[in-house]
């Protein structure tokens, strides 16, 4: 891989983050600060705010690329690609603790009214093309790989340096970590689905009808942005997977160089195309919501809604997924201990997952 398909595979990587965090403070919804519900109108302030982190987000954003444009090393690029991201997230996240906690707080109602008797499963909210194309996806390219693998030498490149020279050889079986990542991500989706399909149903005095319509609405959005974004990325962490096998086979020189830019843009900007076409029509549903109901978090318990709405924490309330107070989409109540069962999960598994794979191959 070329010096400049580096640098610009580096930098694409810093950019992708800018981008969405640009895009998260630009937004100019009624009555909302970085897509939070703020109970008021917009002030000054909050203007101020948005200015701030955008002005950040760029400062970082050309610090960064100057690292990794500029020949100061490889160690000084890969700080930058571990090290802004993480800083553009973390100023994000800390102007969004100061809208939240800046909210004007909204009266949570303890208990709902009315429970919806027969609330949908899962099948009511998934795609079934989108479904089995995943599917296929990791079926196909396991097919693939199962073929290639008895056909190459014992040890293949596993690892390329900056430059894309190879600095490590290892057993092809290794690569089936790639192909076990892609499973686990599967798997995880549909566990989301699942977990927006248990989401607690909670329905107001009036139009219940017309409120369920609308929940419906907002899960369906919901599960279908998710089945885009994990989609892209497993199309990109396949790529990869078949990639550095078919150079060896094939003997092609640059498969992998090629291989490794597509799976950068797919990885980064392909998940945030999804949340651009579907974010407006969750917050449109949401409006909608809170016109009937008053509240997005009808039926959660007041005193749970802890550091500004962005965590719940209510041990009296048996309901493990609900609707987030803060932001889009739902939360866990993190007084249940299958709530931090879930975390730990999802953080671990792929670990171990790669780790395991490796060790077989050895």
């Amino acid at each position: 891989m070329s010096e400049w398909m580096v640098t610009a595979t580096l930098a694409l990587t810093i950019l992708t983050t800018a981008i969405l965090v640009e895009w998260i403070a630009r937004a100019r919804h009624p009555g909302t600060l970085f897509f939070l519900r703020l109970g008021r109108e917009r002030v000054a302030s909050d203007d101020a705010r948005a200015t701030r982190l955008r002005i950040g987000n760029a400062v970082i954003t050309a610090l960064g690329i100057a690292a990794v444009a500029l020949p100061l090393g490889e160690h000084a690029a890969l700080a930058a690609v571990l090290v802004c991201p993480l800083l553009q997230t973390g100023w994000l996240i800390a102007e969004i603790v100061g809208a939240a906690k800046s909210a004007v707080p909204e009266k949570v109602p303890g208990r709902y009214a009315v429970l919806l008797e027969d609330p949908p499963g899962v099948r009511d909210y998934v795609s079934v093309p989108l479904q089995l194309a995943h599917v296929l996806l990791v079926l196909v390219a396991a097919a693939v790989f199962a073929w290639i693998v008895g056909r190459l030498p014992a040890e293949i490149p596993a690892h390329y340096d900056l430059h894309g020279n190879v600095d490590r050889y290892a057993s092809p079986h290794e690569l089936w970590s790639l192909g076990a990542i892609a499973l686990f991500d599967l798997v995880l989706l549909w566990f989301i689905v699942w977990a927006i399909a248990r989401e607690r149903w909670a329905l107001p005095e009036h139009e219940q009808a017309r409120y369920t319509a609308l929940q419906l609405d907002r899960r369906r959005i919901m599960v279908r942005m998710l089945e885009w974004i994990m989609l892209l990325v497993n199309v990109a962490m396949v790529l990869v997977w078949l990639v550095i096998p078919l150079e060896v086979l094939l003997g092609v020189e640059g498969l992998v160089g090629g291989a490794v830019i597509a799976t950068v843009i797919l990885a980064t900007v392909g998940p945030i195309v999804p949340m651009i076409v579907f974010v407006p029509r969750l917050l449109k549903v949401r409006d909608a919501l809170v016109a009937i109901a008053g509240t997005e978090v009808l039926g959660t318990r007041d005193a749970g809604w802890r550091w500004g709405g962005l965590i719940y924490y209510a041990p009296e309330d048996p309901a493990l997924f609900v609707p987030r107070k803060v932001g889009i989409g739902q939360t866990l109540n993190m007084a249940r201990p299958s709530a931090w069962i879930f975390l730990v999960a999802v953080v671990v598994l792929p670990i171990a997952i790669s780790l395991g794979a490796i060790a077989l191959a050895q």
